[in-house]
């Protein structure tokens, strides 16, 4: 007989990972969580957490739970919980977010409309 062998279900609480050099056109859907770290043109939606390292750049929009921004994105950004801009990114277009956090040194070129995700 046959064994069977049963595979092991990626938990949503593990990261995807898109790495430096990548790039992507078109818009994805991510279950879980997304470290971007190469380039997209299109847009995001991200059930989890999504992390633009600082190669990484966005155009298009982005829906997503929460927000860690360190590179570029040029597009609308709507996020369910916190929205946080690091040092060097580089935003141009609207925030939507719950709360968000901007460290010095950080360029958003938008409005930001905070409390709510709907646009």
């Amino acid at each position: 007989m046959a064994k069977m062998i049963k595979k092991k279900a990626i938990p949503a609480t593990t990261p995807n990972q898109l790495n430096a050099g990548t790039v992507i056109e078109g818009s994805i859907t991510i279950e879980g969580h997304l470290r971007l770290d190469g380039k997209i043109k299109g847009d995001i939606t991200c059930s989890g957490k999504l992390v633009i390292g600082d190669q990484g750049e966005v155009e298009g929009n982005i829906h997503c739970q929460s927000a860690d921004i360190i590179g570029a994105v040029h597009g609308d950004i709507q996020v369910k919980e916190n929205t946080s801009l690091f040092s060097k990114s580089k935003i141009k277009g609207n925030i939507y977010t719950f709360s968000i956090n901007i460290e010095p040194g950080a360029v958003f070129n938008g409005k930001c409309i905070m409390g709510s995700d709907e646009k």
